[in-house]
């Protein structure tokens, strides 16, 4: 089990979002705690890393120090916070977050991470496949930085984008991932050749990373009627290969059901993946079948069930609550869908008045407003209830231009024609090609 978890206080959501964009590519599965005390799984972690805002908290009180797992317990705080908890720090790793330090941060980060994984997991797991692992990660990360693949990650699966900022989060990708099997080539050769499972690469962790940026690019285009840039079968059979090597990790085993699912539509196949056994103790597992049951069965007693036993492992899951709202709508069940419709905007209010609600946030906040609104003026007959969640929704729409979303995530030089400009000559010079766009 490849489980690291993540637990965060702090309001400055930009180190939680950096911290686990980046461990996706490195074939962790994160589970995501809002607080120390709600529920867990019963998986045990390789790592926990918690992140502390600026000086707001005491990490006596708040997480009992002396219960932490020295051995696999990072922390990550402010210069402020380290100061006044200098002495509880001394037996965990520390990791400093500055802002707009994120290549610094990154390179701690990495440093700190690879003394845990040492201590914590065996070279038969994927993330320590890698040769030279330190060397080449920091590489890897030089790459996700210089190309932004976060704020991509972020922005350009959304709906109804801006279709210049779609084009330029292709771009990053296609140079992303060509400069990743550039790396592959230099670590082990020719890695097109699939002897490499079998053998023993040195590199199965960066295959997978590159796995995880095409499928990626693919849901890039697929949500804004482009053309799939990879054969989806190809990439299922590659992520197949690696999965019967690595067993027990699953991000591989979610990575294989996401590709049959989102890039293939094959969902049957897909849900007996989710219901894996070696995924019991997931949050997304459970959440995916939810969405399988609601939107291609029409099942909605069985979605709401797995939906509610995901949000009992994650329960500010926003889109979770939502999915169990539109279930219990359907089965016309109304308090309980204005319920989770409540839910979803009582988890992402504080985001709103913080002015850092991404699009995707956005977009199910509004359509949570709405759907409160028809379900109060047709169902329940409060005129003046639906007249208020009509009003907030169209508020929300008039509002949300996401410009301080964007800078939170060093979005800005997205915003430049410039720098779009030269991802795409960057492009085309490394596959031989002329820019004539």
């Amino acid at each position: 089990m490849d489980i690291i978890r993540l637990y965060c206080n702090s309001t400055n959501i930009t180190p939680r979002l950096f911290i686990s964009g980046f461990l996706k590519y490195l074939g962790f599965y994160i589970e995501d705690r809002e607080q120390e005390q709600e529920y867990k799984s019963g998986a045990v972690s390789v790592a926990d890393i918690y992140i502390l805002g600026n000086g707001e908290t005491d990490i006596e009180t708040e997480y009992e120090i002396g219960r932490l797992d020295f051995e696999k317990t990072m922390i990550v705080c402010s210069e402020r916070w380290r100061y006044v908890n200098l002495v509880e720090l001394e037996t965990f790793e520390v990791v400093l977050y500055r802002e707009h330090k994120n290549k610094d941060f990154l390179s701690s980060f990495i440093d700190k991470l690879h003394r845990i994984l040492k201590r914590t997991t065996s070279k038969k797991r994927l993330v320590r496949s890698l040769k030279k692992w330190n060397k080449n990660v920091h590489k890897l990360a030089k790459l996700y930085l210089d190309y932004d693949i976060l704020p991509v990650t972020q922005y350009a699966r959304c709906l109804r984008i801006r279709k210049e900022l779609v084009l330029t989060a292709c771009f990053a990708y296609q140079n992303f991932i060509y400069d990743l099997e550039e790396l592959i080539k230099e670590i082990d050769g020719d890695y097109s050749k699939p002897r490499y499972v079998e053998d023993g690469s040195c590199s199965d962790l960066l295959r997978y990373t590159l796995l995880c940026a095409k499928y990626e690019l693919d849901r890039v285009c697929m949500r804004n009627g482009m053309l799939h840039q990879y054969d989806a079968q190809e990439l299922f059979q590659q992520c197949s290969r690696l999965e019967r090597k690595y067993k027990n990790n699953e991000a591989l085993l979610f990575l294989k059901a996401d590709i049959l699912l989102e890039l293939q539509g094959d969902w049957m196949q897909s849900f007996d993946i989710y219901q894996d056994i070696r995924a019991a103790h997931c949050f997304y597992g459970d959440y995916k079948c939810g969405k399988i049951y609601r939107h291609y069965l029409e099942e909605y007693r069985p979605a709401v069930k797995v939906l509610k036993r995901a949000l009992r492992i994650k329960p500010q899951c926003y889109d979770a609550w939502y999915q169990v709202a539109k279930c219990c709508e359907a089965e016309g069940v109304y308090g309980h869908a204005a319920r989770g419709y409540r839910n979803v905007m009582r988890i992402l209010q504080w985001k709103l008045e913080s002015h850092l609600l991404s699009p995707d946030e956005t977009e199910k906040l509004y359509k949570a407003a709405m759907a409160l609104s028809k379900l109060y003026k047709y169902n329940i007959g409060d005129d003046i209830a639906a007249s208020e969640y009509r009003k907030y929704a169209q508020s929300l729409a008039q509002e949300a231009g996401w410009d301080e979303y964007l800078k939170k995530v060093w979005f800005e030089k997205y915003l430049d024609d410039s720098f779009a400009r030269k991802l795409r000559k960057n492009m085309y010079s490394m596959v031989g090609m002329k820019d004539t766009v």
